[in-house]
C-alpha cells in the first residue's frame, strides 16, 4: 500500500494539483528595489532640472553684466567730464547732455538727460540677493561693484570651528567695473 499523505490528488477526472508561487520575502525585496530605483531616478531628475534653472539665472546675470560694462565703457568714451559719489555716477557729454547712473539695491538705472528732461532710460536688474554700489577708489577711478552675498563657510583661526556667517566683504563675491573719472574741462 502506498502512502498518499504527501500527494494532493484531485478526483479521478483531474490531474494532480501542485502548489506553486513565490515567497512573501521575494515580493518585499522586489518592491524595495523598485522603490529605490524610482526614488533615485526622481532625485536625479530633480537635480538636473534645478541645475538648469541655476544655469539660466547665472547666464542671465553674466549677460546683464556684459551689457552693463558695454554701456559704461561707451558712456566713459563719449564723456568730456565725469564725476562720482557714493550714490551716483554722472557723465557730461560734449553736447551738454548728461548720463546719470544711479544704484537702487539690486537695480542700476541709467538716464540720459537733455536740459533736465529724460531722453533715454535703461535698467540693469540683478538677482534679489545682489547689491549694486558705487565706490571711489581714487580721484580719477570710480568702481561700480555688483556683489552677490552668498552664505560662505569659513574657519576661524582661534578654535577651528566653522561659521556660516558671510558678513565681511572678503567673503562676498563681487564684480568690480572700473571707470575713469575726468573732471577736466566742460561744465558740471
Amino acid at each position: 500500500m502506498k502512502c498518499d499523505r504527501h500527494q494532493n490528488l484531485a478526483p479521478a477526472s483531474r490531474l494532480p494539483v501542485r502548489r506553486t508561487g513565490s515567497i512573501f520575502s521575494y515580493y518585499m525585496m522586489y518592491l524595495m528595489l523598485t522603490g529605490i530605483m524610482i526614488s533615485s531616478a526622481g532625485i536625479s531628475l530633480h537635480v538636473v532640472l534645478r541645475s538648469g534653472v541655476r544655469d539660466d539665472a547665472a547666464s542671465l546675470q553674466v549677460q546683464t553684466l556684459a551689457r552693463l560694462q558695454k554701456r559704461l565703457r561707451n558712456d566713459e568714451r563719449q564723456a568730456v567730464n565725469s564725476r562720482s559719489d557714493d550714490e551716483s555716477l554722472t557723465f557730461v557729454l560734449s553736447d551738454g547732455e548728461q548720463i546719470v547712473w544711479e544704484a537702487e539695491g539690486n537695480i542700476l538705472h541709467r538716464r540720459r538727460l537733455n536740459d533736465g528732461e529724460v531722453t533715454e532710460r535703461d535698467r540693469f536688474a540683478f538677482s534679489r540677493a545682489s547689491d549694486v554700489t558705487f565706490l571711489q577708489r581714487s580721484q580719477d577711478i570710480a568702481v561700480v561693484r555688483v556683489s552677490e552675498p552668498i552664505l560662505r563657510v569659513s574657519r576661524t583661526p582661534a578654535d577651528g570651528s566653522e561659521s556660516g556667517q558671510g558678513g565681511d566683504s572678503a567673503s562676498v563675491p563681487a564684480v568690480d567695473i572700473l571707470v575713469s573719472i575726468n573732471a577736466d574741462s566742460g561744465g558740471a
